[in-house]
């Protein structure tokens, strides 16, 4: 009779165990939650306040001294032409001019003199014909061109939100396809897509310095990804 007992007991202790197996593997495998990553893309449209540029100084002279003389005549002309249209002196970072030798086995007899300054001009409106100016005083290149506004940090926080809104929305779509609904956010990553702005690359040289350069936009557009993983049950 105690030995039927003891089978009983043992009998019931290993459904209850294989029930709780069997449950804990269904929560595992059943009721684990399929995780889906959706981009969303948040984008911003405002006019230009303001423009970032790098503007490239290059000449040539017989001597090294003559080079270096001739470059910083060229940069403090240039400087003069960035005041006059209301660039501030804060707002020009000036690099170290670099005098590059003549290399004899390429044919070259003269001493190079390279400089650079990173300007920015918060007039948009005198950027064109600050162009034609720069060239026209011995600019080299104008490269790096940024369009962009005062309160970028405020509008990329907007471009940011939107961007998740838009992957929320992806997301509820994918979940009705697939006959899920759509559960807690697990974690966010934003996806920076350049500084807040329109880069135009490079202000093309005119050939004949003889025209007004046309190259501000009227709108540019503050582009921002997030990537989202959602939680589909």
């Amino acid at each position: 009779m105690k030995n039927e007992k003891v089978k009983i007991v043992g009998v019931v202790v290993g459904v209850l165990v294989l029930l709780i197996a069997g449950c804990l593997l269904k929560i595992q495998l059943l009721d684990r939650p399929t995780l889906v990553t959706v981009v969303g893309e948040g984008r911003i449209k405002i006019v230009p306040q303001m423009v970032k540029f790098t503007m490239t100084i290059i000449n040539t002279s017989p001597t090294a001294t003559q080079a270096l003389a001739d470059n910083n005549r060229i940069v403090k002309d240039l400087i003069s032409v960035l005041k006059t249209n209301g660039v501030q002196e804060s707002d020009i970072s000036l690099s170290y001019v670099r005098v590059i030798p003549p290399q004899a086995t390429l044919g070259q007899t003269s001493f190079q003199a390279i400089n650079s300054a990173d300007v920015t001009l918060k007039d948009i409106s005198k950027f064109d014909n600050l162009v034609f100016q720069l060239y026209a005083n011995g600019a080299q290149s104008l490269t790096n061109i940024l369009f962009t506004v005062e309160n970028s940090r405020e509008l990329e926080k907007q471009a940011v939100a939107q961007a998740i809104l838009d992957a929320k929305q992806r997301a509820k779509e994918m979940a009705k396809v697939s006959g899920k609904r759509l559960s807690r956010m697990i974690s966010i990553a934003t996806v920076e897509i350049g500084e807040a702005g329109a880069l135009a690359g490079q202000a093309a040289k005119p050939t004949d310095l003889e025209g007004v350069i046309t190259a501000s936009p009227s709108q540019i557009e503050i582009v921002r990804q997030a990537s989202v993983v959602f939680e589909l049950r």
